[in-house]
């Protein structure tokens, strides 16, 4: 086989992995890497197509590429959103950790931070979704995702901005209006502005029984006891098994 026969049999099986026919790609790829076992790329292409039908052999699949070219921040990003799909939560978060020693790709920060915030290190979480702002001020979820993990860490002010900016950024986004009810509702004096935001919420996503759970405790607050259980009803009735409701 030459190498240009090579070049030519891999740019169809990048073509037909890429139009999901993954079955026609895999043993293309195969036939190339017993030519070039050494090779980093033919090694993460085929990983990359054996998920998520042969976990066991993408996982070895990116085991070998690792090997061969440790210091690739790409190589490292597949390691880590296929560990982070079969539940290695720990091995997910240090290829994560990897790839951001590497390079300035978004994708990095943000994996990161949702598995941290995940696993409850709030506060690791938060500097992570910061670096994804630094990286792409402008990405869609990255103020959100940092205001929902200041709010959890306990940063109420931090929180609200963040929000803020991400309902700027994107204003029919029902999870940061959830998330700015929850941080409203912990201060009585902010409970009307917990209802709107809870509001805004439930429009979004009709089917969403937490928004109606957040009115009921602004409304409570308020000595609107007939509304609050009127809300608390309307959460029940979309999720009649969740037992948070019936408290």
């Amino acid at each position: 086989m030459t190498e240009a026969h090579s070049e030519f049999l891999l740019a169809h099986a990048m073509r037909d992995h890429r139009a999901g026919r993954l079955e026609a790609a895999i043993p293309v790829y195969r036939t190339l890497l017993n030519r070039h076992p050494d090779n980093p790329d033919l090694n993460h292409l085929l990983a990359l197509a054996l998920h998520p039908s042969d976990c066991g052999g993408a996982q070895a699949g990116l085991r070998r590429t690792l090997a061969l070219a440790p210091e690739t921040d790409l190589y490292q990003l597949s390691a880590a959103r296929l560990a982070e799909e079969t539940g290695r939560i720990d091995v997910a978060i240090s290829c994560y950790r990897r790839c951001l020693a590497m390079s300035e790709r978004a994708d990095g920060p943000l994996g990161l931070g949702r598995l941290l915030h995940r696993v409850g290190l709030v506060v690791e979480a938060a500097a992570a979704f910061r670096r994804l702002i630094r990286i792409s001020p402008e990405h869609v979820d990255a103020h959100g995702l940092l205001g929902a993990a200041l709010a959890d860490a306990g940063e109420d002010a931090g929180a609200i901005a963040s929000l803020r900016r991400a309902l700027t950024l994107t204003p029919a986004t029902a999870e940061a209006w959830y998330a700015l009810s929850l941080v409203y509702v912990k201060a009585p004096a902010k409970s009307e502005a917990a209802m709107e935001a809870a509001e805004r919420a439930a429009h979004i996503v009709p089917t969403a029984p937490e928004p109606h759970l957040t009115r009921a405790r602004a409304l409570l607050v308020q000595g609107r006891l007939r509304e609050a259980l009127s809300a608390r009803r309307a959460a029940i009735a979309l999720a009649p098994a969740d037992a948070q409701s019936h408290y």
